[in-house]
Parts: C-alpha cells; sequence; structure tokens
C-alpha cells in the first residue's frame, strides 16, 4: 500500500530539470523506490552538482524533504541515489578525470 503526497515548489529549474522531473512523472524517486510512498513533487536534483552535470541522465526527482535531507548530507545520499538511478554512474569517471 502507497501512500500519497503532494509537494510543489517554486525552484528555478533548467530545461534538463524540466525533462528529468517529466520522465520521472513527477514522483519523488525515493519516496516511491524505497519509502512505498507516491510523492508527487517538482524539484530536481542534480546529482553530481548542477554546475558539473546539467543534463537529464544526472537529475532525479526528490520530493522537498528528500531533496533537503540529501542537500544536508542526510539521506538519501549520492551513492543510494546512483544505486536506484544507476544511468547517472556514466558521469562518475567524467568528473573525477
Amino acid at each position: 500500500m502507497y501512500e500519497v503526497c503532494i509537494i510543489e515548489t517554486e525552484m528555478k529549474q533548467t530545461q534538463a530539470t524540466k525533462k528529468a522531473i517529466e520522465r520521472d512523472d513527477n514522483l519523488c524517486q525515493w519516496c516511491l523506490k524505497k519509502r512505498m510512498r507516491i510523492t508527487r513533487c517538482n524539484e530536481g536534483h542534480h546529482i553530481w552538482g548542477r554546475a558539473i552535470v546539467d543534463e537529464v541522465d544526472g537529475i532525479i526527482t526528490l520530493c522537498r524533504v528528500c531533496h533537503q535531507g540529501t542537500e544536508d548530507g542526510g539521506e538519501p545520499t549520492r551513492d543510494q541515489l546512483l544505486d536506484i538511478m544507476p544511468e547517472a554512474r556514466k558521469y562518475e569517471n567524467e568528473i573525477w578525470q
């Protein structure tokens, strides 16, 4: 059984962020895959940082609570996000070269 939540924000978004949110059906991927909760939201998190990777495959949709958790160094961690979005790992080698 899933719990349903709706969370919206007015953050500025790049075109890549908008496409990633659309790809994820406006659902927090951490809540959906790890908390068994359907949370409608419109925040995209740049897993590697917006200044480093601003591409759809490097962005995951998170609700405000999860987004704040990752920004504050809590959960979800970058590694946890990469576990549920492995396509973002392709940037790992580019970043550390």
